[in-house]
């Protein structure tokens, strides 16, 4: 079972991965503090030189697996949690900004029923064991940077220290087990992490208008997952003593299995994947402040057959689960 797990908690660091993470970019202020807005707002993000913002993630995930010749389903509960920094570092003339990004802390816990497989912040053990190589890239993730230029209309022009992140976390060794979670860690996943004008309405909205937001996030050997949202401005609200946009989020996404003539790797595929939930944009400060977003989904992974001392065994095996994340991000300070 060591292996098969491995494999199940990359797929869960992988769709982790995928959650669009929320950034702040630079507009006019809109001052509603004293009373909600009385017609259409514009809503923008808000990126003024010398902003330091600390924010958070947490998944919570439930993951129930029905595993080849096991006598019955196999519950999994894991917690991932991540710290981050993002600095304002410049505006230049031409209206570009410099931004870093910083990796605070990251820890994650995996259970199995009611015995913990293993915990990241857990102390290292002097009985001689080898240390968990998954346990490792998570610590090596606090402290790691990444630079951003964005051009003057805060589209991501230049990203630097992708690479260093990358050999941060790899151990150098064969077979490396964390480097499929290495491997999201491309250029591309940073530029649309910063990205995120697209989650806000195109114009001027009213409570009940909806918009369109559509994700693609390539994996490399695990596919291509593909998100199709609906969001829809439900309100203005009082949170933090400051009115925000509360913006209902309901949507599905999909995998796209990735191609694999020779069927040496993992094959993914999502049925039935619904994501639903609320995030909270202050008008004040340009930023959203507070997202809870509920996944739901089938998935079946296909990967080699850890059986090799029976004769004709099959070479590939399945295994099924349904899957429960529940994401929350928040800012936890702005200065």
């Amino acid at each position: 079972m060591k292996k098969i797990d491995k494999n199940l908690i990359l797929i869960a660091v992988t769709l982790a991965l995928c959650v669009p993470w929320l950034g702040c970019k630079k507009s006019t202020v809109v001052k509603t503090t004293t009373s909600a807005p009385s017609g259409p707002v514009e809503m923008k993000l808000k990126w003024p030189e010398g902003r330091r913002m600390v924010q958070s993630f947490e998944l919570k995930m439930v993951n129930e697996m029905n595993v080849p010749g096991a006598p019955a389903a196999v519950k999994q509960d894991m917690t991932m949690e991540q710290k981050y920094e993002m600095t304002v570092l410049k505006e230049r003339p031409d209206g570009k900004h410099e931004v870093d990004f910083e990796f605070l802390s990251s820890r994650m816990v995996m259970k199995m029923g009611d015995k913990v497989m293993f915990d990241t912040d857990a102390p290292a053990t002097t009985t001689g064991k080898r240390a968990d190589p998954m346990a490792g890239l998570f610590k090596k993730l606090a402290g790691a940077k990444i630079h951003f230029l964005l051009d003057a209309s805060n589209h991501v022009e230049t990203v630097d220290g992708v690479q260093d992140l990358q050999s941060r976390l790899s151990s150098g060794k064969a077979n490396d087990p964390t480097g499929a979670v290495n491997s999201m860690f491309k250029e591309d996943y940073f530029k649309q992490m910063m990205d995120h004008g697209r989650n806000l309405p195109p114009k001027a909205a009213s409570p009940g208008d909806t918009w369109p937001v559509q994700m693609e996030f390539e994996m490399g050997e695990l596919g291509t997952v593909n998100m199709d949202y609906t969001y829809t401005l439900e309100g203005w609200e009082l949170r933090n003593d400051r009115y925000c946009a509360r913006i209902g989020v309901d949507g599905t996404l999909k995998i796209k299995p990735a191609e694999n003539p020779q069927g040496k790797g993992v094959n993914l595929a999502i049925e039935g994947g619904k994501s639903s939930g609320e995030t909270w944009f202050d008008l004040d400060l340009g930023m959203f402040v507070d997202t809870t977003i509920n996944q739901d989904m089938k998935l079946t992974v296909t990967m080699p057959n850890q059986v090799r001392n029976k004769p004709n065994a099959p070479k590939t095996q399945t295994i099924t689960g349904t899957i429960n994340q529940v994401i929350t991000m928040k800012l936890d300070s702005v200065k």
